[in-house]
C-alpha cells in the first residue's frame, strides 16, 4: 500500500487549495484547507476542514468497496451529547435534490460529535462535479459547504477503492482463486439478539434491511464493515456494523499457496419489529 499512498499524496498536492470567497447573496462555509485522502489498509477516507480553530468542522467521505453506497460524515470537536440521536435531514448537491436522509449523531471520545449518513452512490453522483453541498434539518450543520476539486478527489477515491477490492479479494475472479472462503459456524444473523434493537428504532417502530460488506483478515477478524445497501435508517445501519465488528469471528480464507488469506463477505441483516 505504500506506493499507492505516495501516488495519492502526489495527485492531491495539486489541489490542496483554499476555495474562493462565497457570494454575499448565498453564504457558503469555506474550507480551511485541502482534501486529505487516507489510503488505509482496510478503508478509503477523504476529509477536509471547515471553519477556524474555535468553530471547526471536518467533512468526511468513505465509499463502500462495493461502489454502491458512500458514507458522509460531519465531525465537530464540541457540542457532545450523552446518547446517540437520529435526525431526519435533507441533502442537496448544487441544484440536485433535496434528498431525504437519516443522520445519526454520536459522541466522540474527545468530547465532540460525529454525524453520519449512508447515501446511495447514484444519489451522490452529482458531487463528482459539484460546487456545494447543503444539509438541512440539523441546526448545527444547517447550511451549505463549498466543494472544490471534486473530479480529482473522486478519481483518487476510485483508485483507492479499486486497490481495496484487489487486496481484499472482493472481485469474483480473485475469490475463485482461493482454496476456501472465509466462513463462520452458523449464520451471522445468530450474532444478533432482540436486546440489540436500538432504543431509538424501538420507540419509532422502525424496521429495515441493511446490506453490508465485511473485510476479513488472515486471522478471521472483521477488519472493516461498510454499508452496501442502506436501510435509510441511520441507527440500524450503524448498529449492524457495530455488532458484526465486535462479535464476528470467522475461519479465515485459504489462499492458493495454502496460507490464510484475506476475503470479503457480503451479508444482509433484516431488522423487523414484532407484530
Amino acid at each position: 500500500m505504500t506506493n499507492i499512498l505516495v501516488r495519492a499524496v502526489t495527485a492531491l498536492s495539486s489541489f490542496l487549495l483554499l476555495a474562493g470567497h462565497a457570494c454575499a447573496a448565498e453564504p457558503v462555509r469555506q474550507p480551511a484547507g485541502g482534501w486529505v485522502v487516507d489510503f488505509a489498509e482496510h478503508q478509503c477516507v477523504a476529509s477536509r476542514k471547515y471553519g477556524d480553530q474555535k468553530d471547526q468542522l471536518f467533512f468526511v467521505l468513505k465509499p463502500s468497496p462495493m461502489r454502491d453506497v458512500i458514507q458522509i460524515a460531519w465531525m465537530e470537536k464540541s457540542g457532545s451529547f450523552g446518547s446517540p440521536k437520529q435526525f431526519p435531514a435533507t441533502l442537496q448537491i448544487d441544484s440536485h435534490g433535496p434528498l431525504p436522509i437519516s443522520v445519526l449523531g454520536t459522541a466522540t471520545k474527545d468530547g465532540g460529535v460525529t454525524y453520519r449518513a449512508n447515501v446511495p452512490l447514484v444519489d451522490f453522483a452529482p458531487a463528482r462535479t459539484g460546487k456545494k453541498i447543503s444539509l438541512g434539518g440539523i441546526q448545527r450543520l444547517k447550511g451549505s459547504f463549498a466543494l472544490t476539486h471534486m473530479p480529482a478527489l473522486m478519481k483518487t477515491l476510485d483508485t483507492c477503492v479499486s486497490d481495496l477490492r484487489r487486496v481484499w479479494n472482493v472481485e469474483t475472479a480473485d475469490q475463485a482463486k482461493l482454496r476456501s472462503r472465509a466462513r463462520t459456524t452458523g449464520s451471522l444473523v445468530r450474532m444478533f439478539s432482540t436486546a440489540d434493537y436500538p432504543d431509538i428504532s424501538v420507540r419509532k417502530e422502525e424496521s429495515g434491511n441493511v446490506g453490508v460488506l465485511l473485510l476479513i483478515d488472515e486471522e478471521g477478524k472483521v477488519a472493516d464493515c461498510t454499508v452496501s445497501q442502506t436501510s435509510k435508517i441511520a441507527v440500524l445501519d450503524a448498529q449492524t456494523c457495530v455488532i458484526l465488528l465486535t462479535r464476528a469471528k470467522l475461519d479465515p480464507a485459504v489462499g492458493p499457496d495454502g496460507r490464510p488469506a484475506r476475503d470479503a463477505l457480503q451479508t444482509r441483516i433484516k431488522w423487523m419489529m414484532p407484530d
